[in-house]
């Protein structure tokens, strides 16, 4: 039974270990929670300060290093953006990356969404050299009516965290190798 279940283990990550390479990436970004809210009637509903933006984004690849501001919004396969009151799934993303492709830089974010409907938008930004009278670092929530009724929810130089997620498939190889490993190792008693 060990040598079954190490055999196993062995085939699918040769079989299967090559495809990671062209597999899904998801990034996933939580923000702090927010410290700011502004709260006009209407609209209805409230944002509160257990509440926060998070993203996710689906690209089909991880993402290079050194990118320096780079739009990947035409490559994404899939994303969300919520700030605790609404989700969106129209997002515009550029990103920077450090040598070793990790996020070190961000502006993501909704199309700006105009009055009369539920207007607003959600964003996250963390920028070096951020644009005049900008903050470096802030993410933010906002629905608007009209131009004078508005709830909006923010923070800012607090910037939340990215993390890359594991694609599932590369998990399980990994996890089924450890046991054919553990499986040969026990060996008979």
């Amino acid at each position: 039974m060990r040598l079954v279940v190490s055999l196993i283990g062995g085939v699918l990550m040769v079989a299967l270990g090559s495809s990671s390479a062209q597999a899904l990436a998801t990034y996933v970004y939580r923000g702090d929670n927010f410290d700011t809210i502004e709260d006009d009637d209407p609209p209805a509903g409230s944002y509160d300060t257990s509440m926060r933006v998070t993203v996710s984004i689906t690209l089909p690849t991880e993402l290079a290093a050194d990118l320096v501001l780079e739009s990947v919004t035409d490559q994404i396969v899939a994303a969300t953006i919520h700030d605790g009151r609404r989700s969106f799934t129209d997002v515009l993303a550029t990103f920077s990356t450090d040598a070793s492709g990790a996020i070190v830089e961000w502006q993501v974010g909704t199309p700006w969404i105009p009055s009369p409907q539920l207007g607003g938008g959600v964003f996250t930004r963390h920028r070096f050299d951020p644009p005049p009278g900008t903050a470096a670092t802030s993410d933010s929530g906002s629905i608007w009516l009209d131009p004078y009724s508005a709830d909006s929810a923010r923070i800012v130089d607090s910037p939340g965290t990215w993390a890359l997620i594991p694609e599932p498939a590369t998990a399980l190889l990994f996890g089924l190798g450890l046991l054919g490993l553990a499986a040969q190792r026990a060996g008979p008693r």
